[in-house]
């Protein structure tokens, strides 16, 4: 008589079988980029976002490439920590994808957040008097406030 014993292993291969089914994306998302950048604006808040991150019209400030590209050991990081947990049976894929998300629409918003000390060009002289400051992309906090995520099963 033959006694199997699963440790775990048919789980393991349930969940990386799911593997490149589901993600999570973060940044100016559905409503929320279609929404006016001003009251009465015909400019939207993803023009806004798609405007800085690209430098269309104005320097470069990239509020997402920049943070992804300087922070991609942590990003790894999460993701490893979450998908072993996925394996390990502690939390689901679902749930696992919606902590990282979570993450990194909350660091991608603390980066928007903290610009004045990110060595990045101030507002051109002209954009302090209309908006009274010379912090980049922080006026009504509308743009990182647009900032969300998404999983996609």
């Amino acid at each position: 008589m033959i006694k199997v014993t699963d440790n775990g292993a048919a789980r393991v291969l349930r969940v990386t079988n799911q593997r490149g089914k589901s993600f999570v994306t973060v940044g100016v998302l559905g409503r929320e980029g279609s929404k006016p950048a001003g009251k009465g604006s015909p400019i939207t808040v993803a023009q806004v976002a798609e405007w800085a991150e690209f430098g269309i019209g104005q320097p470069e400030r990239s509020w997402l490439r920049g943070w992804v590209d300087s922070n991609e050991g942590l990003i790894f990081d999460r993701i490893e920590r979450e998908t072993r947990a996925v394996l390990q049976g502690k939390r689901t894929q679902a749930q696992a994808l919606k902590r990282i998300g979570v993450w990194l629409q909350g660091e991608v918003q603390l980066n928007i957040a903290n610009f004045p000390d990110n060595g990045l060009e101030p507002n051109a002289p002209s954009t302090i008097e209309r908006k009274g400051s010379s912090v980049p992309l922080i006026n009504t906090g509308q743009l990182r406030s647009s900032i969300t995520h998404k999983v996609h099963d």
